[in-house]
């Protein structure tokens, strides 16, 4: 039986437990944009899921529409809970802190950061970024015991890549892990869309307020992801790979076994060869480049949401812009020299024919800009 609509809009009723028993707690952290790719992300979790437990799903957001909200409850069954918990109640409040965006990370990517502050009634919660697929029970990795430590998550390989090209070209990358991240060992560096949290070690640690902290000291390159690797370091339990399997990596370097230590590289190829966790890191996305190779698991997922029509839409339209933008690259320096030449014209001519000028010059002037903001990424 489904369950009823559940949203959650201030602090003074704080989350509780879905289920007395067997209650696995989950949180997702989404805005608007990726309601349809949090519910591909969802029907993967729940098909892989066990009758012997309850799953106990929250999601943070700030603008989830009511109709993207229904979409995404419709999916509750009877041991699998869905509830909405609005946190503009935090954000409203932390105007003075600045929370670095770029690329295609948004303002939602800090919401975990406030996770042990709103959800001081549990024990331990698992957090996951929306842009996965979950090809095992969820439940396995929420019960691995963390010890004595404060989270559990997969070190990151893209930048044991990163790291290990740096020492064949002897850049300065560790600079920034070792100077402005502060870190003992970059290699520890983790990757934060898929984590294990002890609720009750964190709030004690006041991870929240040290990595506000942080914030007013560091830019980040990869946004609350550097933060928590300033402040968690030394609290951290390692999980395999399987669990946070980065796919970029090979669509990125096709020789990325070359830029690896040789045990790492083949832990990795044994995690995408079977991963439990599927993460589609990246500015590169299943739903926008559906070619590439483990993208069609992503798919699978997606023809059995009720959004699936939506993001089939959303993808023909981003193919369009994309072809654009690749005509406008190809045709980048005639389309330069034609720029300069109708801002001549613009000046030394006159009436309509000065007009048609500045027309065809402001075109060219936007399709120009296109080009430059891709190559900045």
């Amino acid at each position: 039986m489904s369950r009823q609509l559940q949203i959650f809009n201030n602090s003074a009723n704080p989350p509780l437990p879905a289920f007395s028993k067997n209650n696995v707690p989950i949180i997702f952290s989404s805005n608007n944009n990726y309601a349809a790719y949090l519910a591909v992300c969802l029907k993967s979790l729940i098909a892989n899921s066990s009758s012997q437990n309850n799953y106990d799903i929250w999601i943070l957001e700030d603008n989830i529409s009511d109709e993207n909200k229904q979409k995404i409850s419709a999916m509750q069954t009877s041991n699998i809970s869905i509830r909405f918990l609005n946190i503009n109640f935090l954000l409203s409040n932390l105007d003075q802190y600045n929370f670095a965006i770029h690329g295609h990370f948004s303002i939602a990517a800090y919401f975990r950061l406030f996770i042990p502050r709103i959800f001081y009634k549990y024990t331990k919660v698992l957090y996951l970024d929306c842009d996965i697929v979950i090809q095992n029970d969820i439940a396995k990795l929420y019960y691995i015991d963390l010890g004595t430590n404060y989270i559990a998550a997969v070190k990151d390989t893209t930048i044991q890549s990163h790291l290990y090209k740096s020492q064949l070209d002897k850049s300065s990358y560790p600079d920034y892990f070792t100077q402005t991240l502060e870190m003992q060992n970059p290699q520890d560096y983790f990757n934060s869309g898929i984590m294990i949290m002890n609720i009750q070690k964190l709030a004690a640690f006041d991870m929240e307020i040290k990595c506000l902290k942080a914030l007013q000291r560091i830019t980040p390159l990869y946004v609350d992801q550097c933060i928590l690797n300033n402040v968690l370091q030394g609290h951290v339990k390692f999980l395999e790979t399987a669990w946070n399997t980065q796919w970029h990596l090979p669509i990125f370097d096709t020789d990325f076994q070359k830029h690896l230590d040789d045990d790492i590289a083949a832990d990795y190829l044994s995690a995408y060869t079977n991963p439990h966790i599927l993460h589609y890191t990246s500015n590169i996305k299943p739903w926008n480049y559906p070619q590439h190779p483990m993208a069609d698991l992503w798919w699978h997922y997606a023809r059995q949401t009720p959004f699936y029509e939506e993001i089939i839409y959303k993808n023909a339209c981003t193919n369009i812009s994309s072809k654009e933008l690749m005509r406008n690259i190809f045709y980048y320096r005639k389309n330069r020299l034609k720029y300069f030449i109708y801002r001549l014209l613009a000046i030394f001519t006159f009436g309509k024919t000065r007009t048609r000028y500045k027309r065809k010059k402001k075109e060219l002037k936007v399709k120009l800009k296109s080009v430059n903001q891709f190559l900045k990424g």
